[in-house]
């Protein structure tokens, strides 16, 4: 199993919810079950450092349901948090990223099964342009070559 994608569902509004779209893909040998996933985002001062527990206090989604090898799973969207106006600002003026991390826990259809979990970190790359409105942010959630190191795959 593999976090294929990170989608912003919708442009990023001060206070609003952020929702989030993750796409996953089963490129194993044999089916897959899948149990549990989340999905959060942080803003976080350029120089600062993510959270080590970023999901602490959330409740995970549980779709449990079964994805055979090769086929792809588009995750509803997922409230993921939310951003003050404030935090838009800084993050158009490059002084605070905002960081999406994934997750998903699955079986796989080996014998014994094994549980594993698929997990990623991705940073938001906001849409810059002249006289764009500062209440809205636009852009994508992108892999860098240090978020790139996080995405990992292992059995628990």
């Amino acid at each position: 199993m593999r976090i294929k994608h990170v989608w912003l569902h919708e442009a990023i509004e001060s206070g609003k919810p952020i929702s989030v779209r993750l796409v996953t893909v089963n490129h194993g040998d044999t089916e897959a079950r899948v149990i549990e996933s989340d999905v959060v985002v942080h803003a976080v001062p350029k120089n600062g450092k993510p959270p080590n527990e970023p999901f602490a206090g959330r409740i995970p989604n549980h779709p449990m349901m079964v994805l055979p090898s090769g086929k792809t799973l588009d995750h509803s969207p997922r409230h993921a948090g939310a951003i003050t106006f404030s935090e838009i600002d800084d993050i158009f003026d490059d002084m605070m990223h905002l960081y999406c991390f994934a997750y998903v826990d699955y079986i796989d259809g080996s014998e014994p099964p094994i549980p594993r979990k698929t997990s990623c970190c991705r940073i938001f790359d906001p849409v810059r342009s002249e006289g764009a409105s500062r209440s809205v942010l636009r852009g994508a959630f992108i892999q860098t070559a240090w978020t790139e190191m996080t995405e990992y795959n292992y059995a628990d």
